[in-house]
């Protein structure tokens, strides 16, 4: 009864919006009200420190011109993309979810308009820059060092990549010129190429040190301290994809299990938006972990 007398105030809700927002996205009702709040304040908190803790990020990479390298380019475009998530895309995914519990459609519609196509955006340009730091990696250890000016073309390349699977998951229409489903397509695309091509030059820069561990051994102290230095730059970048895989893994395996179970679609929505807390958690966790791992941008820091 509770949810009918919802429901018709819904339906009732002022539709005179300047756009069509509501076009992809319907009003989402879930009697899981404690997962709700659970949820709202949990990213509510995370806001602020993904914000201030990219920020300080950022600025470190900023202030010392010896951190303008290639590969600290790419560390500054992850913390980018964190920290517009924590400035745009939590603040966004908050308020539609309170709009959700106060069953405001007008500001339910723009919201989660704005949220889902924030988002998945810098979700994608996240996962092509932790790809590209691998392979920057193994570019340097085979000699094929990548220039600053490279770097910056390829971070603004990666701007415009999602930019088709943004318009046919937005606007409205696109997707009836298919007949399969376009959008999972593109996301398991996009996933999988990144995540095999990340593979790959792990494989090779890992293969590359062990054979230069057992050429240092007839060679110079110092050069077994560059290779040091290296192996503990690899590792690093290994625990940013790591992070990401552990945030990411929840929101996929769930999505692929509720279509599988076929459960009911409260839910599916409950553990949707369980699975995307613990994604958007991931931003407000990466500068700890580069704080932690990298002692130039530690350093920065303190000062």
């Amino acid at each position: 009864m509770t949810i009918n007398m919802t429901n018709a105030r819904i339906s009732s809700s002022s539709d005179n919006l300047p756009f069509n927002f509501c076009s992809n996205h319907k009003f989402n009702y879930t009697r899981y009200e404690s997962i709700t709040i659970f949820t709202c304040v949990a990213v509510a908190l995370s806001s602020p420190v993904a914000v201030a803790g990219n920020a300080l990020v950022l600025a470190a990479i900023w202030r010392n011109p010896c951190l303008r390298t290639p590969s600290y380019i790419f560390l500054g475009g992850l913390a980018f993309t964190d920290f517009c998530t924590g400035l745009l895309g939590q603040p966004f995914y908050v308020l539609y979810r309170v709009a959700e519990l106060v069953t405001d459609k007008t500001l339910y519609c723009i919201a989660s308009a704005i949220a889902h196509s924030i988002v998945p955006y810098l979700i994608i340009i996240t996962g092509l820059t932790i790809t590209a730091m691998a392979v920057e990696r193994w570019l340097l250890m085979s000699r094929r060092r990548l220039t600053v000016r490279r770097v910056y073309i390829i971070q603004g390349v990666f701007l415009f990549i999602p930019v088709p699977y943004m318009a046919l998951r937005r606007l409205p229409g696109m997707k009836k010129y298919f007949d399969i489903p376009i959008v999972p397509i593109m996301e398991g695309f996009i996933g999988i190429c990144c995540f095999a091509i990340s593979t790959l030059a792990y494989f090779k820069v890992f293969r590359i040190i062990r054979r230069h561990k057992q050429q240092v051994h007839a060679n110079t102290y110092a050069a077994s301290i560059n290779l040091e230095k290296y192996q503990k730059s690899v590792y690093t970048i290994l625990w940013i994809m790591t992070l990401f895989l552990l945030s990411y893994s929840p929101y996929v395996f769930s999505t692929v299990f509720v279509e599988l179970l076929n459960v009911s679609h409260e839910t599916s929505t409950a553990v949707r938006h369980v699975s995307t807390t613990v994604m958007l958690l991931s931003s407000s966790l990466n500068p700890f972990l580069y704080i932690w791992r990298l002692r130039e941008i530690r350093d920065e820091v303190k000062h």
